[in-house]
């Protein structure tokens, strides 16, 4: 029964895996850190909203139409076709394609007297209408998008123009041509 307890053995020295030495790579360490990367991409892609993947994107043109309401017609007259129109973020939204069209501008009012809705075309002011041409890529959920702006019916856009700026709607969009496949060369 003489055993004696002897620390200073070579086994003792040996680092074990709970004792703070080096640790091994587990295959429970790379489980653990395979679902935490996968729970970190689905919580980045459904912040975002996936990745918007231009070069695999369909292209084609549009032409669409802004109206702009009450505005001076001597304005309208600096427009020119060719022009770059431009949104109040600095973003692309075309050129104008054709010579702009000038209507007359109704303005409706009530008459609470003879409870009447009255209309009468102003005397100087216009309904300005611009046809603009752009390149558009074309989203399954957004639809038209030129240079990350959605294009739609209805939809307002505040226009900057070298010679005019105005806030307008959106009142028809053609497409001019089929998407162009998938890649960045159209």
């Amino acid at each position: 029964m003489n055993e004696e307890l002897n620390f200073d053995n070579e086994e003792s020295k040996k680092p074990s895996r709970h004792s703070g030495g080096k640790k091994r790579f587990s295959m429970i360490d790379a489980i653990i850190l395979i679902v935490v990367a996968v729970l970190v991409t689905i919580v980045v892609f459904s912040y975002v909203g996936g990745l918007d993947i231009s070069f695999s994107a369909k292209k084609t043109s549009i032409t669409y139409t802004i109206e702009l309401q009450g505005i001076d017609p001597t304005l309208a007259a600096n427009i020119a076709v060719g022009a770059a129109v431009i949104d109040e973020k600095g973003h692309s939204l075309g050129t104008v394609a054709a010579g702009v069209e000038v209507d007359s501008y109704f303005e409706i009012s009530y008459d609470p007297v003879s409870k009447e809705v009255i209309s009468y075309e102003h005397p100087t002011l216009s309904n300005v209408v611009l046809t603009i041409t752009a390149e558009a890529i074309v989203d399954d959920v957004k639809g038209y998008l030129v240079d990350g702006q959605r294009i739609a019916v209805g939809a307002e856009y505040f226009i900057d123009l070298p010679s005019f700026e105005g806030k307008g709607e959106c009142v028809s969009v053609i497409v001019d041509n089929a998407p162009k496949g998938g890649n960045a060369n159209g």
